[in-house]
């Protein structure tokens, strides 16, 4: 029974331990969700340099320059940076001492589509100092769902597959991560549902 243990818990970021509230980038900037004719959620999911930025494939200040100029706006790179900053609304409550209690039984990775920016700022909050590895899109050039981050994971760690749990907050990652061997289960902004999951892969 032993080697069915899971050996790893494996943790996305955003919409399972931070919540995240786009609401507050449109205010700090004063702008509206859509800007000639053009929904700004979307355009940074589809057209803008928000990928290349996650893949570390560009800097801050060239995502900051392709928002200001497809938009034409009078935006300062440190007012752009304050608002970007603010989508993070912080840790949902009770999450510090779930990790807390989960890092008794686990080693804890965080496996994450992000860039420096909000790293900078997220990793230095207090549930983080529970983990041990941040497997990050910006510094190994892939993004979740791609191949390659999760190799590069099992690669990493030299566990198999199978004695990893990750939890992310989109389907298509963990559909991902369910074929390349992973256990995988869903969670989006519920400290009770990450807690039922981890009763029942008796984590904790």
């Amino acid at each position: 029974m032993e080697d069915n243990k899971i050996k790893i818990l494996l943790l996305d970021v955003g919409g399972v331990l931070i919540k995240l509230n786009w609401k507050n980038f449109f205010k700090t900037l004063g702008l509206k969700e859509v800007v000639n004719g053009v929904d700004i959620r979307r355009w940074f999911d589809k057209d803008s340099k928000h990928y290349a930025l996650e893949k570390g494939l560009v800097d801050f200040s060239e995502f900051y320059e392709d928002f200001k100029s497809y938009f034409s706006l009078p935006i300062t790179l440190k007012d752009f940076e304050k608002a970007w900053n603010s989508i993070l609304e912080g840790t949902h409550d009770g999450v510090d001492s779930l990790l807390e209690e989960a890092r008794g039984s686990v080693p804890l990775k965080v496996l994450s589509n992000t860039n420096k920016v909000h790293f900078d700022l997220y990793s230095t909050w207090g549930p983080f100092k529970h983990f041990d590895q941040f497997f990050l899109s910006f510094e190994l050039g892939v993004r979740k769902p791609e191949k390659e981050i999760y190799k590069k994971v099992l690669e990493e760690t030299k566990v198999r597959p199978q004695d990893i749990l990750f939890v992310d907050d989109m389907e298509a990652n963990l559909k991902e991560a369910k074929a390349m061997g992973l256990q995988a289960e869903f969670c989006l902004n519920s400290v009770n549902d990450l807690k039922n999951i981890l009763l029942k892969y008796k984590i904790i």
